[in-house]
């Protein structure tokens, strides 16, 4: 559990990957290292590309650097992240 001070929110992460068996597992990975379980997740397979939709409650500052951290994965092709604040994303 965060400390009172630390703001959070959920973070929105959209990926796109190569469709290989473990993408999906290795995509979930940053997440459960740093004690974390996503709110919501949606997967789906578009030709040759897996497309994961995320929601995470979290600091903005840890899902820049979850993000960072996923755009080094070989096999992931786009990583976009957005902040929802009051029931709407922020840009």
């Amino acid at each position: 559990m965060p400390p009172e001070s630390v703001r959070l929110e959920f973070a929105c992460f959209s990926v796109s990957a190569a469709a290989e068996p473990g993408t999906l597992h290795r995509l979930l990975e940053p997440f459960a290292k740093r004690g974390l379980v996503p709110s919501a997740l949606h997967a789906r397979v578009i030709g040759d590309s897996l497309r994961a939709d995320l929601q995470v409650e979290m600091a903005p500052e840890l899902a820049a650097s979850v993000a960072e951290t996923l755009r080094q994965m070989p096999s992931v092709e786009r990583v976009l992240v957005a902040a929802l604040q009051e029931g709407r994303v922020a840009r």
